[in-house]
């Protein structure tokens, strides 16, 4: 997604009372996050994906609930992405 569309999706569930946030666009910092946790055999989305949401909750409140939003489309590894944040040690 986009920025503008991110920020769009964003304002909707703020809109509807939810907390959210849209996650800058990566730098060099969650990719070093990114390639610490996965095997970087991936590829580079997945790899920028789990920086970000890792790099995220690390900043979060120990009880605090936590839900990662990610559209998924024809063409893209969004399916890998997700099966493989399903399996990771962070899923509950």
């Amino acid at each position: 997604m986009g920025r503008y569309t991110s920020e769009a999706l964003t304002a909707a569930f703020r809109g509807l009372g939810l907390n959210a946030t849209a996650l800058p666009p990566p730098d060099e910092t969650i990719l070093k996050i990114g390639r610490a946790n996965t095997s970087c055999k991936e590829c580079l989305p997945l790899i920028l994906t789990t920086g970000s949401l890792l790099h995220y909750i690390s900043g979060r409140s120990r009880g605090e609930v936590v839900v990662y939003f990610m559209p998924t489309s024809l063409g893209l590894p969004f399916r890998t992405v997700f099966c493989f944040h399903g399996r990771s040690r962070y899923a509950p």
